[in-house]
């Protein structure tokens, strides 16, 4: 249970976390156009640590309502630990 608390947690935050943006803007020139960027960058998943696969199974944890988490933490309680979110299932009934 307390991994898929931890889960939903953390997609709350990602949720509201800024997207990181790439090279978007690098290709603008100094003067009329743009200039130098001063806003240091924000961080991937990779930066901090994530894979994608978690970050999209943390932020659909999150978007459940807290009766449908705890019925997955009971289930994966039951699997002794085996991740096996099956989200849409869980989502359609």
């Amino acid at each position: 249970m307390v991994k898929v608390e931890a889960l939903a947690r953390l997609g709350k935050l990602l949720k509201n976390m800024p997207k990181a943006e790439g090279t978007r803007g690098q290709l603008i020139g100094r003067g009329i156009i743009g200039g130098s960027r001063t806003v240091p960058p924000i961080s991937t998943l990779e930066q901090i640590g994530l894979t994608r696969k978690t970050s999209a199974v943390a932020q659909q944890l999150a978007a459940l309502p807290k009766d449908t988490r705890e019925a997955i933490a009971r289930r994966e309680g039951k699997n002794n630990g085996e991740q096996t979110f099956q989200l849409n299932r869980e989502r359609n009934t």
